[in-house]
């Protein structure tokens, strides 16, 4: 063997060993490669599918067979690859790349809370017994502190909890003895002046007070516990809730005085929109839609309780439908009256006349309300949403107001001129000081459909009606003192009229119910079940019962604040009801 031939073989023996075979580069660990290292030549990223050509350089198989496919050579070392049966698949590397693609998703999830775990495990693989043992050490104290502060704020969160559950207990403790001396005091006041009494009548009248007693010992608190910088006036309250508590257990049921029809008994349809006493309850207008003001002495339909036919002492036609007619509370013959055609109209009742008209409403007009303290002064609410003040004296409006929405129902506050009150197809109700009309001193919102009503039980208490079936009573503050329901309005006028004690109103399964002020179901109520005879023939059919029948209460009236009620429905026939023991 020539020298030559000798450094020859030398040479190929250390280049061969200077290059590792393919087997002793795919048995390096995984985890040390990098994406640079399993990087496909032609499309610059991991191999997938790996195969190799005939001169050992490997690459994806879509890449290879494209490459081959347009110049049949090796990309990397150009030399000839005469076809796609020249490349063949390098299963050890294929295993590789599948183990490094999996490494690399485990750290990536371990890496999620922002911490290099694998870099962690590859230092502690790295230390000795000794340093292994500190660091679990300082692991285990680390946890241990942890711990501690995760406990010091779980106890420092049930802590506070604590402390508020304390507060607002002494709270209520404190309540509940200024409470407890209230009703020890009463007691006694009354105790002291207790009489005889009829055994029987209190034992019912305790059974009312027991099924509601919720509701009377929340009415009691509120008059008896005084507000925040007022002087207790210990026996003027109690004697306004024995008052208050003794007309809500006295009446257990209605008396029926006297039944009377509005319209024609044979017109179909009758409705009664607005029924009203005068202001000594000697007369009452009746107004629907027959175009008709009918006004009955009171005396006269009860003394003649017999007879279903009264005849009216006044009988006033009008031009359209009626919607609502007001007594004067000074004149006692002023009448006003609203129509569906959008007129207000003055009566005198004495010598049925018709003494003004005034046509500024563009639409509807639903109410009309004299001022009690103002008797010139009144207001009417319409469609076209515009709440209009009127005088006597003036043939044109004195003040026009523009609400949001159509105005169903209007009402002045019985001890203030300054103050008006309207509901309106908005689901509120709005409280206007006409010395400053610009917006609503004050929206009571809280019904989830239309107020078709409004009334005042006193200077800083109304109550609103609303087709939601559902009537509530509101502080001029703006506080929902409570909810009443039980009747049913779901799309008609069905009436509303209230005393400072009670309140009643219609319902669409042709019944009457009245409400205690202090309670918020139904104390009273009433079924209309009028005699076949009275029907109209297309109405009463085969069956005249109420509950089967379309009909609905649609207007009453207290007489005054007595315990005589007016009830009409939408077939025009009017019951005098009285509250009876």
């Amino acid at each position: 063997m020539s020298a030559e031939e000798g450094n020859r073989k030398k040479r190929k023996r250390s280049v061969s060993q200077s290059r590792p075979e393919p087997d002793d580069t795919v048995s390096e660990p995984s985890a040390r490669l990098t994406n640079t290292d399993l990087m496909c030549p032609i499309c610059f990223d991991l191999f997938n599918e790996v195969y190799v050509t005939q001169c050992g350089h490997s690459f994806c198989y879509s890449c290879i067979v494209v490459a081959v496919e347009q110049t049949q050579q090796c990309p990397v070392c150009k030399a000839v690859v005469p076809g796609v049966s020249a490349i063949h698949p390098n299963c050890s590397l294929n295993d590789v790349v599948a183990k490094f693609k999996a490494q690399a998703a485990a750290n990536r999830a371990l890496n999620e809370g922002g911490h290099d775990v694998a870099q962690i495990l590859e230092i502690t693989s790295k230390l000795g017994e000794d340093e292994l043992s500190a660091l679990l050490r300082g692991i285990a104290e680390r946890s241990q502190e942890r711990d501690k502060k995760e406990k010091a704020v779980k106890i420092a969160v049930t802590l506070h909890f604590l402390d508020l559950a304390i507060e607002k207990k002494e709270k209520e403790l404190m309540k509940i003895e200024t409470e407890m001396e209230v009703l020890r005091a009463d007691k006694m006041r009354l105790s002291e002046a207790k009489m005889e009494d009829d055994t029987s009548q209190v034992s019912s009248r305790n059974q009312r007070v027991e099924a509601n007693f919720g509701e009377i010992l929340e009415d009691y608190l509120n008059i008896k516990l005084p507000r925040v910088g007022e002087p207790p006036d210990g026996q003027k309250s109690l004697e306004r809730f024995c008052d208050g508590l003794d007309k809500f257990t006295q009446f257990r049921t209605f008396r029926e005085l006297a039944t009377l029809t509005y319209g024609d008994p044979t017109n179909n349809c009758c409705i009664v929109s607005s029924i009203e006493f005068d202001r000594d309850g000697e007369f009452f207008a009746v107004a629907g839609v027959t175009k008709k003001i009918k006004v009955f002495e009171y005396e006269s339909v009860v003394r003649n309780a017999g007879f279903t036919n009264h005849f009216p002492v006044r009988d006033m036609s009008c031009a359209a439908k009626l919607s609502c007619v007001a007594y004067n509370p000074y004149h006692k013959h002023r009448l006003v009256s609203s129509d569906y055609e959008g007129s207000v109209c003055l009566w005198d009742t004495s010598t049925g006349q018709r003494t003004g008209l005034h046509q500024e409403h563009s639409r509807r007009v639903w109410s009309v309300a004299y001022s009690p303290q103002e008797p010139s002064l009144f207001a009417s609410g319409s469609d076209d949403c515009t709440v209009k003040l009127w005088s006597d004296r003036e043939p044109n409006s004195i003040f026009s107001f523009s609400a949001r929405a159509n105005i169903c129902s209007v009402k002045f506050n019985p001890h203030s001129r300054y103050f008006l009150a309207y509901g309106s197809a908005d689901h509120g109700v709005h409280y206007l000081d006409l010395r400053s009309p610009s917006k609503p001193l004050l929206e009571l919102l809280g019904h989830k459909k239309a107020v078709s009503y409004v009334n005042f039980m006193g200077s800083d208490e109304l109550v609103s009606a609303s087709t939601d079936s559902e009537l509530k009573c509101w502080q001029t503050n703006g506080v929902c003192i409570r909810t009443y329901r039980g009747h049913t309005n779901d799309k008609n006028f069905v009436g509303l009229s209230v005393t400072p004690d009670f309140i009643a109103c219609g319902s669409e399964n042709n019944a009457v119910y009245v409400y205690s002020k202090q309670v918020s179901s139904p104390m009273l109520t009433y079924q209309y079940n009028c005699p076949r005879g009275l029907l109209p023939s297309s109405v009463a059919g085969d069956n005249s019962d109420s509950s089967q029948s379309t009909e609905f209460v649609s207007a009453v009236s207290w007489r005054g604040n007595s315990s005589v009620l007016l009830a009409a429905n939408s077939q025009g026939h009017i019951k005098v009801l009285e509250m009876s023991h």
